[in-house]
């Protein structure tokens, strides 16, 4: 899987698994790190570019502020 590949389902529950380890809000630069984390240890997410990763975590992020249950007051 690389990001090219990646459909709107797959981002959703990459923000879902997110979501679930929530414990307080997050912010844009913290859900960024958690991504990237993520990335490292999903086969074929571990060597994106730096364009790739960008465009990924902003797919990733506008889907996570659209969640209800997101809690994020520091956007």
């Amino acid at each position: 899987m690389n990001y090219q590949t990646l459909n709107t389902g797959e981002k959703i529950r990459l923000v879902m698994m997110i979501l679930e380890a929530l414990e307080e809000p997050i912010t844009f630069k913290d859900f960024q790190e958690t991504i990237g984390l993520m990335c490292e240890d999903l086969a074929g997410l571990e060597g994106l570019s730096v364009d790739s990763f960008s465009a990924l975590v902003t797919d990733c992020w506008e889907i996570f502020q659209q969640t209800p249950l997101s809690n994020t007051d520091n956007r």
